[in-house]
């Protein structure tokens, strides 16, 4: 028997299992294709006269239904995948343009991780070489950048260089930050060793 003919019995066991083909013409179109009155007419004659059985078969308007179902899920879901990927590819990440823009646009190293601190969470590696002191003031410029007026003088002088910052409040509330600023606040005191109490700058 020949690879042909195997595809062609599987199609004829597929079209009975179905409901299209009785049992007598399942019986029938097998030996044909057993006795070799099929061969290389599998895509011709043979298989139009099937396709005619189907188009004239109860079973017509459940497959016809089933087929567009079929098609539709696949429809469906190449579209789905192909917008997922449109828009995955389309996304900017914030982050990502800051930490990869010129450092010069900055300020200093400060407004740079300031930025990056209100758009992602703050880990160990954007700190490396970091004493204390840095740390320190990168904590209080979100305190400044709100115009808080520090009880520290050294901490006021330091900011007075800057253009922005006017000192003009002598407290903050709770509302004052987004709640990722508070995480990353609370992120640069972890890593000074001081206590998780983000209200009072110092």
């Amino acid at each position: 028997m020949t690879q042909e003919q195997v595809n062609q019995l599987l199609q004829l066991q597929k079209l009975y299992e179905s409901g299209v083909l009785s049992a007598d013409e399942f019986t029938a179109e097998k030996a044909k294709v057993l006795n070799g009155e099929c061969k290389n007419t599998t895509k011709g004659n043979t298989f139009k006269s099937l396709f005619a059985k189907v188009k004239n078969s109860k079973l017509r308007i459940p497959l016809l239904i089933l087929c567009g179902m079929v098609v539709g899920f696949v429809c469906l879901f190449v579209i789905t995948k192909f917008v997922v990927n449109s828009n995955n590819n389309g996304e900017i990440d914030d982050a990502a343009i800051i930490e990869e823009t010129d450092a010069e646009l900055f300020e200093d190293k400060f407004e740079r991780l300031w930025v990056i601190g209100t758009t992602r969470d703050y880990t160990e590696k954007d700190f490396e070489g970091w004493n204390k002191d840095d740390l320190k003031i990168l904590r209080n410029y979100f305190f400044a950048k709100t115009n808080y007026i520090f009880a520290a003088k050294d901490l006021n002088e330091y900011f007075s260089q800057y253009s922005w910052y006017q000192g003009l409040y002598v407290d903050v509330t709770d509302d004052t930050f987004t709640d990722l600023q508070v995480n990353n606040v609370q992120f640069i005191k972890k890593l000074e060793g001081l206590s998780n109490t983000y209200k009072s700058p110092r």
